[in-house]
């Protein structure tokens, strides 16, 4: 991992640490900051080991949810009790319909992959909840209420385990 890739990323990880979840702001803050550190990682990632579109330019989705995995211990990670339990909830709040996360037949497949006894899919299934959660905030699909808390704090255990992950995969641990 280059310095600067480490200088950036423990920036942007101190200042999660500054964050309270109990307030609504913090929770949006604290979501952003770490997908902002995720998504340094697996675009270094991307960019140093080539793996660009036809265009030469690395696909975001293509990054956050399948190349990802080639790079850090997707077994250890899906066995995490934190992030089982995370994401066991994020499954019964889409179950219940108290939230889409795109459509009721991808959201369906979203649930399925993330209980899969395939640690593949299941990382697969886990990474598209927490990417598609990223795009309805940043593209105006989450609204600034209360209720939006149920999604984003499971949603941030995982992005705390996974940049944890990630990152210890990257510098050799």
């Amino acid at each position: 991992m280059n310095e600067d890739l480490k200088k950036f990323y423990d920036r942007w990880m101190h200042k999660t640490n500054e964050y309270d979840t109990q307030e609504l702001s913090d929770c949006f803050d604290k979501f952003v900051s770490l997908y902002i550190s995720y998504n340094a990682l697996y675009g270094n990632i991307a960019r140093e080991n080539g793996h660009l579109n036809r265009n030469g330019r690395p696909n975001d989705y293509e990054m956050a949810t399948s190349t990802i995995k080639r790079y850090f211990p997707f077994r250890d990670f899906c066995n995490n009790k934190n992030v089982s339990s995370a994401i066991e909830k994020l499954c019964k709040i889409v179950e219940k319909g108290n939230f889409y996360i795109r459509h009721p037949v991808v959201d369906r497949e979203l649930i399925r992959k993330s209980r899969s006894t395939d640690h593949k899919e299941k990382t697969k299934g886990i990474l598209e909840f927490v990417y598609f959660i990223r795009c309805n905030l940043f593209h105006g699909e989450k609204s600034f209420t209360k209720r939006q808390k149920q999604v984003l704090l499971p949603c941030i255990t995982i992005l705390e385990e996974l940049n944890k992950a990630v990152y210890e995969s990257l510098r050799g641990k």
